[in-house]
C-alpha cells in the first residue's frame, strides 16, 4: 500500500495505537492490504512475517521462524476448526 492510498479509519486507528509495518524491534505492529476473495492467506502472512523480522529472516532462515507456527483457526470445504476441534 502506497503512503499517499488512504486507509480506512479502523486501520489508521490501530496504527495509532500499534504502529505501522517496520522493521526497528520486535512488538507489535499494524498491516493492512487488499486482496481477492480466495486468495491463499499463507503466503501473504509469510511475506508480512517476513518484512516484520527484517533481516534476522535472512539471518537464520525461513525454517527458524516458521517452526513455531501453528494454526490457530482453519477452514476447509466450509468446515471450521479451531485448534484442532471442529467448531
Amino acid at each position: 500500500m502506497t503512503p499517499s492510498t488512504s486507509l480506512p479509519s479502523a486501520v489508521t486507528a490501530l496504527m495509532t495505537l500499534y504502529g505501522t509495518p517496520g522493521q526497528a524491534g520486535f512488538g507489535s505492529a499494524v498491516f493492512y492490504d487488499v486482496i481477492k476473495p480466495g486468495a491463499d492467506l499463507e503466503p501473504i502472512a509469510v511475506r508480512y512475517y517476513q518484512h516484520f523480522v527484517g533481516d534476522l529472516w535472512e539471518r537464520f532462515g525461513k525454517s527458524a521462524w516458521m517452526r513455531t507456527g501453528r494454526n490457530y483457526f482453519v477452514i476447509t470445504q466450509g468446515r471450521h476448526s479451531r485448534n484442532g476441534r471442529q467448531v
